[in-house]
């Protein structure tokens, strides 16, 4: 009943905007900033005021801009840093109009400061190789963490411990253009230590290019603001969030440019709490597939942590074409866990077998540091740019887990020890080359280095036994990856064509459980894979208001770290937990057509082909649960995607994402036969609302269609949130509140079947529903006429 109220929710809603839309009669006034050479400008600031409307936005990478306006009489202004402004009155009519082009000239002298023009970004902007989601566009994402801001934004999934990208399977994370190399728990742990209010914006890459490392079936960068105004300034923000618990959080931000040195440094406090409450019911079944067994449980798990980071940058310019930089990061802080749970045995007759309860305490304490740094040349007698980057990273993760179980006969004592440690090296080089007629070639080689060190200490005693059981582990795994690519782009007339090749050779070295009075055992694999990629553009008129994009990749998807050390951790009584050796990486075919129509509307057909699917699976061993990943299937998902964005009124802007996919499944888990089709889809509903300068509001609506993660059919849910903002002082200050989940519609139900003689139904609850308030804060010179560079590196592994 309620995913029906929610789909005819959302058609009223497009239905209203609809007929809005036809009585306000907007035009849609479309227009291109170049300058003297012909050249386009990118985001230029064009600013147009009337008596009806006041509106602002920034061109595109290819100059062009669209603007909706209602009929009336507007003065144009156009402004770009080092151009001189163009101003002039125009009249919009009753259809759609085509500026002439605005041609801006350089003008040395030219102080921006002196116009005050504040410029509002759309949403959602499409370029050639990605999606770019405005962090700053959502009032609601910024009183949480960096995961809560994936799982608000358009495409993306967040399923247990793995983000997707449109039902493209797992993707790659990166900060800042820079990889995580963490596992997917570990990962999920910093993201959540990443205050919402310090990323600027998040850019979804389907099909990645040639240039950067092939991991992953996708990409997403979460990219963190920076500041680069001149002089000294800085930022202020703090905010928190309650629903069953409180969480909170703080980040402050200090710049300092002066003329070839920029000096950055940001420390960050995050404190986050929550719950998960767990209901599973599993069903074993005799040789007829009738139910003889039930095994009810029931956990309510409470997880926290408190995290301190910290971020200091140093860039320096030799001369006007070379630069050096170094950047040194720091993240640490203790963890917690306790759960509380019971289980309850019992045959189809009523008999109870076995009953008990238990609870568990785990305490983590993580450390991680991250040390970069990085070169940049230009070569200003052929256009080229060679750039280089040397990395190094180090992630300790200590855990004490102590478990007591309490049955009728007997109480149990266990005690986890889990020191772990990764280190991560790597160096790479960038060259990239812009001939004449549009002609540009990209080159680079990159090798690094990952070692991981885990050590597992089990002991579990009866409590009324003065004897233990001691079980020790060490896991070390080591992996070299050297990668070359070369890509070349050519532009002719409005083609616009990107082929690239990529060489990667990987070499892993992995120990087995160690045994007494033996040695270790170890597993090698080494392998080479070549990864084509291709992007073909074609638009239909100059402006590039209507284009259309074709991208084909080959895609890998290694084993995660832990996920190749076959250890068995405990859980409790049904539950065990462990790697598989034997995994082998996962391959995957990705095409992506897209049309885009006047940047309103964007359609894509999506087709992602993969082979040796990693799952994490079930098997059934004397009642125990048992669950190891493994390369269970191959499979296909095929679909479209639809984004539409417009503004309804002055006061009203409109963006609805919609996703349809086909999942196809087949293979085999442990003997088990997998042969699963769906349909799955999401349609995420954004409303903006402008009250007036100081107040903005935001309506959003998620709902998530039935899907299949290898052996689990999850339910469809839902969610709607709610956010205000007030601006005060000038803009520098802004007062944000929020409340996410109001009717708890977002609510885990699923399914896992392929059991043998066996099938388990499950229901969780996690602290989805809360409110929320933030503030920050903005100062220093407002002299935006010198701007400097953005150091980053382009190619990154993923």
């Amino acid at each position: 009943m309620i995913r029906l109220l929610i789909q005819w929710l959302i058609a009223l809603l497009l239905f209203l905007s609809y007929h809005i839309t036809r009585a306000q009669s907007p035009v849609q006034v479309s227009g291109a900033v170049i300058n003297t050479a012909g050249q386009p400008v990118a985001h230029a600031t064009v600013h147009i005021s009337g008596e009806r409307q006041s509106l602002t936005h920034l061109s595109d990478s290819t100059g062009f801009f669209l603007l909706t306006l209602m009929p009336g009489s507007y003065l144009l202004t156009v402004t770009a840093i080092g151009m001189k402004p163009f101003r002039k009155e125009i009249t919009i009519s009753k259809n759609t109009i085509l500026l002439d082009a605005v041609v801006l000239s350089s003008d040395a002298v030219t102080a921006l400061n002196t116009i005050v023009i504040k410029a509002e970004k759309a949403l959602i902007e499409q370029q050639l190789d990605r999606t770019v989601v405005n962090v700053g566009a959502l009032i609601g994402a910024s009183s949480g963490n960096a995961l809560q801001v994936l799982e608000k934004t358009p495409g993306v999934t967040v399923e247990g411990n793995t983000i997707g990208l449109n039902g493209r399977g797992a993707a790659s994370i990166l900060i800042d253009n820079r990889p995580t190399h963490m596992s997917e728990a570990d990962l999920l742990h910093y993201l959540k230590s990443i205050p919402a209010g310090t990323v600027e914006k998040i850019e979804l890459i389907p099909v990645p290019p040639a240039s950067y490392q092939a991991a992953g079936a996708s990409l997403i960068n979460i990219v963190l603001k920076k500041n680069r105004l001149p002089g000294m300034s800085g930022s202020l923000n703090a905010g928190g969030n309650a629903g069953k618990y409180v969480r909170g959080w703080g980040n402050a931000s200090l710049y300092y440019n002066r003329r070839k040195l920029q000096l950055t440094g940001s420390l960050s406090h995050n404190h986050d709490n929550g719950f998960s409450n767990a209901h599973t019911e599993r069903h074993f079944m005799d040789q007829k597939g009738e139910t003889n067994t039930l095994v009810t449980q029931r956990h309510f798990t409470r997880p926290g942590f408190n995290n301190v980071s910290s971020r200091v940058g140093i860039d320096y310019d030799l001369s006007s074409s070379t630069s050096i930089g170094a950047i040194a990061q720091w993240r640490g802080g203790p963890g917690w866990s306790s759960t509380r749970y019971t289980s309850e045995n019992e045959t189809t007759n009523g008999n109870e077998l076995y009953s008990g309860n238990g609870y568990s305490r785990q305490g983590t304490f993580t450390r991680h540091h991250f040390y970069n740094v990085h070169a940049l040349h230009k070569f200003s007698e052929n256009g080229g740019q060679l750039s280089v980057d040397v990395n190094y990273m180090q992630h300790n993760k200590s855990e004490d887990i102590q478990l007591n179980k309490i049955t009728t006969a007997h109480t149990i004592l266990s005690q986890y020890f889990l020191p772990g440690r990764i280190r991560v090296y790597n160096a790479q080089a960038d060259y990239n080359w812009s001939a004449k007629k549009h002609w540009k070639i990209e080159t680079g080689w990159r090798s690094g280095n990952v070692s991981t060190d885990n050590i597992f200490r089990v002991t579990e005693q009866y409590q009324d036994s003065d004897v233990g059981e001691h079980i020790s582990n060490r896991f070390r795994y080591q992996e070299w990856i050297h990668a070359g690519y070369l890509s070349v782009q050519k532009k002719i007339h409005r083609f616009n064509t990107k082929l690239g090749i990529r060489g990667e050779q990987t070499d892993i070295r992995g120990s087995e459980p160690e045994e007494v009075n033996t040695e270790t055992k170890w597993f090698r694999k080494s392998y080479i894979s070549f990864f084509p990629s291709a992007f073909v553009s074609y638009s239909f008129d100059t402006t590039g208001r209507k284009n259309m994009v074709l991208s084909i990749s080959r895609r890998i998807n290694r084993p995660g770290f832990q996920q190749l050390n076959p250890f068995l951790v405990k859980e409790d009584d049904y539950n065990f937990s462990g790697g598989n050796p034997l995994l082998q990486p996962q391959f995957n075919t990705q095409i992506d057509l897209r049309y885009q129509h006047h940047n309103q509307w964007t359609f894509n057909a999506i087709y992602s082909g993969f082979r040796q699917i990693i799952f994490s699976s079930l098997r059934v061993e004397d009642s125990i649960f048992i669950r190891q990943p493994e390369n269970i299937a191959n499979g296909i998902a095929a679909g479209v995607s639809v984004n539409y964005q417009t503004t309804v009124a002055p006061w009203w802007r409109i963006n609805a994402n919609i996703n349809l996919i086909r999942l196809y499944l087949r293979g085999k888990t442990f003997g088990n036969l997998i042969r699963e089709e769906m349909y799955t889809g999401r349609i995420n509903a954004f409303n903006h609302f402008t009250f007036s300068k100081k107040w903005k509001g935001e309506w959003m609506i998620f709902y998530r269609h039935k899907d299949l993660q290898g052996q689990t059919a999850n339910r469809p849910r839902w969610r709607m949130n709610v956010a205000v903002l007030y601006e005060c002082m000038a803009g520098k200050a802004q007062l944000r509140v929020f409340a996410d989940d109001i009717f708890l519609g977002w609510i885990e139900k699923g399914t896992t079947k392929n059991l043998e003689n066996s099938v388990v139904y499950f229901r969780r609850i996690q602290e989805s529903r809360m409110a929320g308030i933030s503030l920050s804060f903005r100062f220093g010179s407002k002299n935006t006429k010198a701007q400097h560079r953005d150091t980053n590196e382009e190619q990154q592994r993923l």
